[in-house]
């Protein structure tokens, strides 16, 4: 299995290298690239969402690259609702 973890360029995860060290021992190849950095996303068996922050200034960008990629592990639906955060002020009630 081909993995590519999505993340940004202005960011580092640090808990990424954990990740990526325990994939590898469960023989899964692991790319890292930032979500827009024009990777060949259509290549991977799965492309995980991880600290892609820079998407709060270009949204809409982030949104249509995430419907654009075809075995992206959450749907762009989630994505659409999860970084409109106005779901945060209806969980405080």
């Amino acid at each position: 299995m081909h993995v590519a973890l999505a993340g940004c360029s202005s960011a580092v995860d640090p808990e990424q290298p954990l990740l990526v060290d325990a994939l590898t021992r469960l023989g899964v190849t692991v790319a890292e690239s930032a979500w827009d950095s024009g990777a060949d996303w259509d290549s991977y068996d799965l492309v995980v969402i991880r600290a892609t922050w820079d998407y709060v200034d270009r949204r809409e960008e982030f949104l249509a690259w995430a419907d654009s990629v075809p075995r992206l592990d959450n749907p762009a639906s989630v994505l659409q609702w999860d970084t409109d955060q106005r779901y945060l002020a209806r969980l405080g009630g």
